[in-house]
């Protein structure tokens, strides 16, 4: 989302995590809370993905919601209908550490042939478990031709930033914003912190970048 918002003059989120929508909290005005669970949510979102916008819209998929998610996407023939509206849907797909969540992207990936998809492996998940790397579904997506490495964050600098109210992209800039006391974190407040934040999200933006090339987005589901 972050990335969307300082390459895009507009972007509209929906959360999934209708039970605790953290994301939407963090982009007030921009997100927007959806309970895959009632069906009206479930035709606004699919309607509103589909139509043609001026702006980047993003889906994060709450796990919870994966299964319900995806269902929907297959049974509404979203895709055909939003690629007839020269609508492009991307599929970020992050995988967990074991073998499962290996075979649940590459069936991701075999179910959505004409998606954009990008795998983009999490560094602060830590090791990939031993009987993953040794499966069909963990080659499959090592060898897709569109990848992504999120690089690894201190973790004191991801706890700082995890409790601060600002983005990746406030950041990105070398001069200080201008915020009240109570908006500046220790993350932010702290140069230390503020640096190594800034060259996580410049690496994070600069490999979503790479992954995207050739790609004009409208859709992206996380």
């Amino acid at each position: 989302m972050d990335y969307f918002s300082q390459s895009r003059e507009g972007v509209e989120v929906f959360d999934t995590n209708a039970a605790n929508p953290k994301l939407a909290a963090h982009f007030l005005g921009r997100a927007t809370v959806i309970d895959l669970e009632k069906v009206r949510d479930q035709v606004s979102l699919f309607d509103r993905l589909a139509a043609p916008s001026a702006e980047v819209q993003v889906v994060d998929v709450a796990t919870h919601a994966f299964k319900k998610f995806f269902d929907l996407m297959r049974e509404t023939d979203y895709v055909a209908e939003a690629r007839a509206k020269n609508v492009e849907t991307v599929i970020f797909y992050i995988p967990e550490r074991d073998a499962e969540s290996y075979e649940e992207g590459a069936r991701l990936l075999a179910r959505f042939p004409s998606c954009t998809f990008v795998t983009a492996e999490n560094e602060n998940l830590g090791e990939i478990d031993k009987r993953a790397r040794g499966g069909d579904s963990y080659f499959t997506l090592r060898q897709h031709e569109r990848r992504m490495l999120i690089p690894r964050l201190d973790s004191l600098f991801a706890l700082a930033l995890a409790e601060s109210e600002l983005s990746l992209g406030d950041f990105l800039s070398d001069a200080p914003l201008e915020r009240t006391p109570a908006h500046k974190s220790l993350a932010y407040r702290s140069p230390h912190m503020r640096a190594g934040i800034g060259r996580f999200a410049k690496s994070m933006f600069e490999q979503i970048g790479l992954a995207m090339l050739g790609v004009g987005v409208q859709r992206a589901t996380k």
